[in-house]
């Protein structure tokens, strides 16, 4: 097995410092960031250990996680070809493998090939990732594949078998990033799922946590900073930040996007401040034929302490479809 340089022990060292001294240490991303990066470590060195998966559901944090692991590594300029250790390229919707080998190849800086035959791709790709020195190839919204050929149980088998192809032909480390159906393409490839050396499963913080309650509220501050109007309370304050979690499945994204349509609620409304009204609003606007989710937002705060404590797992499915165990 070979040894990682100091220096390479060293930059993995200052992406962990990086991520804990951030304006909002959220653990779960810390966590997720560091399991990431001993993988990329290991990937280096262990022949079976090539592959991973990054899964959660929308509003996760999984597309914040890797396009921030990979401005830890940027491209850098050389004479004949450029050096670029972490590439991450979004899997196409609605294409085959061939479209997925020609993102990739376009984003090396390959010119489109998509009259070139699937070998043809994979080859070009292959050079170009010897030739640019690529240690991890990151591909994100795997999914958007595996749903439009959903009829076709060949195809995961075929995703599988390009990812194959790539790790065997340049031993580069290959990370799936999508919804948790993705993780069928390494049940797909006997050889995939033994050179599969990390699932990282991303899920929303819980508020039946109290550590996850408080990453909760921190984040909660920080997108308050952002906001463009005030709010008819703090976000932080610990019951609008447990009605936010609820409504959110404690997805990040999710929460984000619940403050932008109460925000634009109020605005179109021209109230000068953002009041539970308009996140009762915000929340039917985003679950539009949804009528049977319990709405935190219109619950005195008795009640709202009372249905989570009550029954928490009832609570977090009444609350809404995005909640998993």
């Amino acid at each position: 097995m070979t040894m990682l340089s100091e220096p390479r022990r060293d930059r993995f060292e200052r992406i962990r410092q990086a991520a804990l001294e951030s304006a909002v240490q959220h653990k779960t991303f810390v966590r997720s960031l560091e399991r990431l990066t001993r993988f990329h470590q290991r990937s280096l060195s262990e022949s079976k250990c090539r592959c991973a998966f990054i899964t959660g559901e929308t509003g996760a944090g999984k597309s914040t996680l890797i396009e921030y692991y990979a401005t830890q590594y940027p491209r850098e300029a050389r004479l004949n070809v450029d050096y670029s250790p972490v590439v991450c390229v979004r899997a196409p919707g609605r294409s085959t493998v061939k479209g997925l080998g020609n993102a990739i190849l376009m984003k090396l800086g390959g010119p489109s090939q998509m009259s070139w035959s699937d070998f043809e791709i994979t080859n070009q790709v292959v050079k170009l990732i010897r030739a640019m020195d690529v240690q991890l190839l990151i591909i994100d919204e795997v999914q958007d594949l595996l749903e439009w050929k959903r009829n076709s149980s060949l195809f995961p088998t075929l995703v599988a078998n390009f990812v194959q192809a790539i790790i065997d032909a340049t031993a580069v480390g290959v990370v799936l990033v999508g919804l948790p159906n993705i993780e069928e393409i390494a049940s797909q490839e006997r050889q995939l799922a033994s050179r599969t050396g990390a699932y990282i499963r991303i899920a929303g913080l819980r508020p039946t946590n109290s550590a996850e309650r408080a990453d909760f509220k921190l984040l909660m501050k920080a997108i308050e900073q952002e906001a463009s109007l005030p709010f008819y309370s703090p976000l932080d304050t610990q019951l609008v930040a447990l009605r936010i979690q609820m409504a959110s499945a404690g997805y990040i994204g999710e929460a984000r996007r619940l403050v932008r349509f109460a925000i634009n609620n109020a605005e179109d409304e021209g109230s000068t401040l953002v009041r539970a009204q308009d996140f009762s609003a915000a929340l039917r606007n985003m679950t539009p034929g949804n009528s049977r989710r319990v709405d935190p937002f219109r619950m005195p705060d008795t009640d709202l302490i009372a249905w989570i404590e009550t029954d928490p797992k009832k609570a977090m499915k009444d609350a809404g479809p995005l909640w998993t165990e």
